[in-house]
């Protein structure tokens, strides 16, 4: 039986540190880091080819996951999108290459901004339309994958949430514990809905993934469609946070740095054929969320 080999890079980061936790006993785990060292791990340098190609020579992996994400999200990648290209394209371009010459297969996660929200509901089949230059380099970076590997998963997921008290790049629900803690207003928009995705569910379908035959493009969030701020609303009441903090905020901005997908649902029905992992409601998903937090700070 072949000895499975788990290179995760960008361990550091919110998704990558569950993931780090979530294959466990599935085989030999790598985690890398680029710019925030933490132990366990090993330096990556994902812009650097030679790096790459050294640590896939060192460490020899069957399976490949690329979660290294730029800090700043979307609007960093729109005020600076020759640093987010190379990021967000290049690199996945060449971890890709890095993957198909050795035949690793090679798990890349995507976002819900490779839409444009004009049509709401959307399936692996819709063609991309993005308004921004994150989605756009997603978008390419997923044709690139379709289009030169056979062993791949491409993730599209959006809205991940879970607990990261250490984190320097905090996922919604983590900005706004943070604003409650340091007794400050976060404003909410009223006028966003998504498919908010408990970061648990997310790794747990990306292990069953990793480990099946099944190959191709599977979109996984959470069961409920829901406006952001009530989900905001609800998850801080739920864990017993002051909501008193949270503000709605019901005016699109005039000036935003980079555009967003207002209204995304994504079909997960695909997913559900091949796959048996649950993808829990917002309600199951803030009742492991709390037990989770209960145990990290008991």
């Amino acid at each position: 039986m072949q000895n499975l080999k788990f290179l995760i890079i960008g361990a550091n980061g919110f998704i990558g540190e569950a993931l780090l936790k979530e294959f466990k006993g599935a085989g030999s785990l790598l985690g890398t880091y680029c710019h925030r060292q933490k132990p366990g791990l090993v330096a990556l340098d994902v812009l650097d080819k030679a790096m790459i190609e050294r640590v896939f020579d060192d460490f020899k992996p069957t399976h490949v996951i690329m979660c290294a994400n730029l800090s700043g999200g979307v609007g960093y990648c729109e005020t600076h999108p020759k640093e987010a290209r190379k990021l967000h394209f290049d690199a996945v371009r060449d971890v890709g290459e890095a993957s198909a010459s050795r035949d690793v297969k090679f798990t890349f996660i995507s976002s819900e901004c490779v839409f444009d929200g004009k049509r709401e509901s959307y399936s692996e089949n819709d063609p991309t339309t993005p308004l921004n230059k994150y989605g756009e380099f997603k978008a390419d970076s997923e044709q690139w994958i379709e289009e030169n590997l056979k062993a791949y998963n491409i993730v599209r997921t959006m809205s991940v949430f879970g607990w990261q008290a250490d984190t320097i790049a905090p996922n919604a629900l983590m900005s706004a514990y943070f604003a409650i803690n340091n007794k400050s207003r976060f404003f909410v928009p009223t006028y966003r809905y998504g498919n908010p995705t408990y970061v648990y569910d997310l790794t747990a379908a990306i292990r069953e993934m990793s480990l099946s035959k099944t190959n191709g493009l599977f979109q996984i969030v959470g069961e409920d469609y829901i406006q952001r701020y009530e989900w905001i609303m609800k998850a801080c009441e739920s864990l017993g946070w002051d909501t008193a903090w949270i503000e709605a905020q019901e005016h699109f901005p005039k000036r935003l740095v980079a555009t967003y997908p207002l209204k995304v649902r994504l079909k997960t029905d695909k997913f559900k054929k091949h796959f048996q992992t649950k993808l829990h409601r917002l309600d199951e998903a803030l009742d492991s969320l709390r037990a989770e937090i209960e145990v990290q700070i008991s």
